[in-house]
């Protein structure tokens, strides 16, 4: 039984299923040690709860669901292993702001640490490539302009962001072609994510997208104006 990109998630007694698909149904064999055993149909995102006691397979594979590991509270897991986006010599420092006012292409995971703040100047593009990823937990603002916006593509449609616990302002943005995450312990369909963050999006874009998602926006307050979606998989928010 086919069970690719199935994703488990176990909060307190409480078992999520979730699945890049969006039409993904399986059946799921429950055996429990008291002799119970039922079958039950599962969902994209669906629940059920969930006892210890009980073992859960689809066909002949065990489902083994990891604790917590929705991105509102387990973002950080792997930061430690991603280079510092600072490293980027194009990334220089002004007035108590780092700021990015040249092309840079990314091809490996990247992180922007807390309590730092960036600005990406009008103009400049970004193209992430190679199932990269750029994650932020300081502060961004994308300052692009009507003539002159910012583009954050991927050129060989696998690349994504993931902007968290943060204020983001994305003002004249074009999104381009860009994917979903890849981390197993990440449920993330979106090319862009923002998570547990004060965001605006403004005079933006978003199109192409090779993920479910366009833009996917997790706990966090949001303003959103003037956005544009074309070309989209399935949802554009």
């Amino acid at each position: 039984t086919n069970v690719e990109n199935l994703q488990s998630s176990l909060e307190g007694n409480t078992l999520f299923f979730d699945n890049i698909n969006k039409f993904f149904f399986k059946e799921l064999n429950i055996r429990c040690k008291d002799g119970t055993n039922k079958n039950v149909f599962i969902l994209k995102n669906q629940n059920l709860l969930f006892d210890k006691n009980c073992n859960y397979k689809i066909g002949d594979q065990n489902i083994e669901p990891k604790k917590n590991i929705f991105v509102s509270t387990k973002i950080d897991n792997d930061f430690d292993k991603f280079k510092d986006l600072l490293e980027f010599k194009e990334i220089e420092y002004k007035n108590g702001y780092y700021i990015l006012d040249k092309d840079i292409v990314i091809d490996k995971n990247y992180h922007f640490s807390k309590n730092k703040k960036l600005i990406v100047k009008e103009g400049t593009n970004i193209d992430i490539l190679n199932d990269s990823l750029i994650t932020s937990e300081g502060s961004i603002l994308f300052e692009g302009t009507e003539k002159n916006p910012i583009t954050i593509k991927s050129s060989d449609g696998k690349g994504s962001l993931i902007l968290s616990h943060n204020k983001y302002i994305i003002n004249f943005v074009k999104f381009e072609n860009l994917s979903y995450p890849k981390d197993k312990s990440k449920i993330l369909h979106g090319g862009l994510n923002v998570i547990n963050s004060d965001l605006e999006i403004i005079n933006s874009e978003v199109k192409s997208s090779n993920g479910e998602d366009g833009i996917n926006i997790v706990s966090s307050m949001s303003l959103i104006q003037n956005l544009k979606a074309s070309n989209i998989k399935s949802d554009a928010i």
